[in-house]
C-alpha cells in the first residue's frame, strides 16, 4: 500500500480542512457543515491567499487547480510559485528501483529524482514526509531483497544526501511528521512506540510506548507549541502528549482513522471510522463543530 491511498486529515490554511481517502478529496471550509469542494484526486495543497486547491488526477498524469472563489479549474502554469508553500507545492512519488522523484504540482521547476536505495532491489515508497522548508524529507520504503522484504527508514536533503536513519517494524505501517518549525521529527517506528528525533542531527531527544490494544496511528505537532504531539492510541482513543511527559486523553465511541491540528494550534480534528469529523477546540478540548464525509 502507498501512501497515496492512506486516510488522512489536514488543515491546509486556517479556514481550510481537508480529507484524503481512497474515493478521492473533500474540502471543507469551517463552519460549512457540508464540503465546498470534492473531487477523485490526489490533494496537494493550498495557495497562501486560500484561493487556489492544487491537486493530481488519480487516472490522468496531470496537475490542475481549483478557484475557490469562483468555482473554476484553472491550468496551474497560471499560477505563480510566490503564492505557495513548498509543501503545499511539492509532493513525493516513487522510482521502483533507485528512489523518490519530487515532483512540482506547478510544474515549473524540474522533476528532481532522489537516489536513496540499492539500483538493483526494487522497493516501494510506503510513506514520507515534507519539511516546511521543502529541503529535507523523510521516508520509508519497503525493499525487495531477492524475495525478502525489508522495511527502511531515513531523512535525506532534497539533493539526496543521507541526513540519518531510523528503524521501522516489519509489517507495521507507519506514521511520520515534520513539526512546523523544523525542530523535529516524529515516527511510530512500532505499533506501541513513537521516537522523536532532532532535526537535522537525527538525535533521539524522546521515545514513549503505549501497551493499549491497537496500534499507534497518526501523528500531529501542535504548530505553535512543537513540544505538543498528538497522535492515536489504540482504536478508539486520542491522546496529546506535552514535553515534559504529561499525557491528556480522550475517548471516542468508534474507530478514529486520523487528527490534525490547525495552524494556528487552536483546533484539532479528528478523524472517525464512520466518516465522520469532530473539531475540538485546543486547550479546552471542547467540542465546537461536526462534519460529514458522506454529506
Amino acid at each position: 500500500m502507498t501512501f497515496d491511498y492512506i486516510t488522512q486529515l489536514r488543515w491546509s490554511s486556517p479556514h481550510y480542512l481537508v480529507a484524503h481517502h481512497p474515493r478521492g478529496i473533500w474540502v471543507w471550509e469551517c463552519g460549512i457543515s457540508k464540503p465546498i469542494y470534492t473531487n477523485k484526486a490526489r490533494f496537494i495543497g493550498i495557495s497562501k491567499n486560500e484561493e487556489f486547491l492544487l491537486y493530481r488526477h488519480f487516472l490522468l498524469p496531470r496537475h490542475e487547480a481549483y478557484h475557490i472563489p469562483t468555482k473554476q479549474v484553472v491550468t496551474v502554469k497560471d499560477l505563480s510559485a510566490q503564492d505557495f508553500t513548498p509543501q503545499n507545492r511539492f509532493y513525493l512519488d516513487y522510482e521502483n528501483f533507485r528512489g523518490v522523484q519530487m515532483i512540482d504540482a506547478l510544474e515549473k521547476a524540474q522533476q528532481r529524482n532522489i537516489a536513496i536505495g540499492d539500483e538493483y532491489q526494487q522497493h516501494t515508497l510506503v510513506m514520507s514526509a515534507i519539511s516546511p522548508s521543502g529541503k529535507e524529507i523523510a521516508i520509508v520504503r519497503e525493499q525487495d531483497a531477492g524475495g525478502f522484504e525489508t522495511v527502511h527508514g531515513g531523512c535525506y536533503t532534497y539533493l539526496g544526501k543521507h541526513l540519518f536513519s531510523f528503524p521501522i517494524q516489519r509489517g507495521y505501517f507507519p506514521f511520520i511528521r515534520f513539526d512546523a518549525h523544523f525542530q523535529r521529527l516524529a515516527v511510530s517506528i512500532n505499533e506501541h512506540t513513537v521516537a522523536i528525533y532532532e532535526m537535522p542531527t537525527g538525535r533521539q531527544i524522546e521515545l514513549f510506548q503505549s501497551y493499549r490494544v491497537g496500534s499507534i496511528r497518526a501523528l500531529a505537532f501542535n504548530p505553535q507549541n512543537p513540544m505538543r504531539l498528538a497522535y492515536i492510541d489504540s482504536q478508539s482513543t486520542w491522546k496529546i502528549r506535552f514535553g515534559n511527559g504529561h499525557v491528556l486523553s480522550r475517548h471516542e465511541d468508534i474507530k478514529i482513522e486520523s487528527l490534525a491540528f490547525s495552524p494556528d494550534g487552536n483546533q484539532l480534528a479528528i478523524l472517525r471510522a464512520d466518516g465522520s469529523i469532530r473539531i475540538y477546540r485546543y486547550p479546552e478540548l471542547k467540542l465546537v463543530e461536526s462534519y460529514e464525509i458522506g454529506a
